[in-house]
């Protein structure tokens, strides 16, 4: 079973050298994706996330792991544009829950964002990164392995700390990602 679980914060409407926000090609893997796993019968779900302070943490369901892929289900994918702020911490706890309830061998997390975890309630960005570390740690006590896809250059500082050296990718080129998103998944699944 695999979860992916979408930044939706504001810094994810930055746009690209093409023309398209960091949000739209996220959102076309994000399709693509979800269309070669119901080819193979995966499990999975489809979640974003944005957030205003620490009570105001908005999670959507993109498609859960039971809904059938429906053009309901499609219609949802346009939901996933900009809204606020990237509280990882609070998104990767209750991603975790739900991928929790999956009967599965492998249950994966997969979060794609453009970058560091942050809120303005977080304080410094030292406690954002830690939070998010314990998080990820508490989902691997429950058996989820958590892997990060992002397009942040500067995050190499951060990203190994937060999942561990093996556990992430830094998309140079953003807009390839609909064509690695698959690629990365095969390799996480083999």
């Amino acid at each position: 079973s695999v979860a992916f679980l979408v930044d939706m914060s504001y810094s994810t409407g930055e746009a690209l050298p093409s023309g398209k926000r960091i949000i739209d090609v996220e959102r076309e893997g994000l399709v693509m994706m979800a269309e070669a796993l119901e080819s193979i019968g995966d499990q999975w779900a489809v979640y974003g996330f944005s957030t205003e302070r620490r009570d105001k943490v908005d999670f959507h369901v993109i498609r859960d792991f039971d809904e059938p892929f429906s053009d309901e289900v499609k219609m949802r994918f346009e939901g996933i544009k900009p809204m606020a702020q990237t509280r990882l911490g609070a998104a990767i706890r209750h991603a975790n829950r739900l991928l929790g309830r999956q009967n599965s061998l492998i249950r994966l997390l997969v979060l794609l964002s453009d970058g560091r975890p942050y809120d303005i309630d977080y304080g410094d960005v030292d406690y954002a990164v830690e939070d998010t570390k314990m998080a990820l740690w508490e989902g691997r006590t429950k058996g989820i392995s958590s892997y990060c896809i992002t397009v942040d250059k500067k995050s190499r500082d951060y990203l190994s700390h937060m999942y561990g050296e093996a556990n992430y990718t830094i998309i140079d080129n953003i807009d390839a990602l609909p064509i690695s998103l698959p690629l990365i998944y095969k390799k996480l699944t083999v």
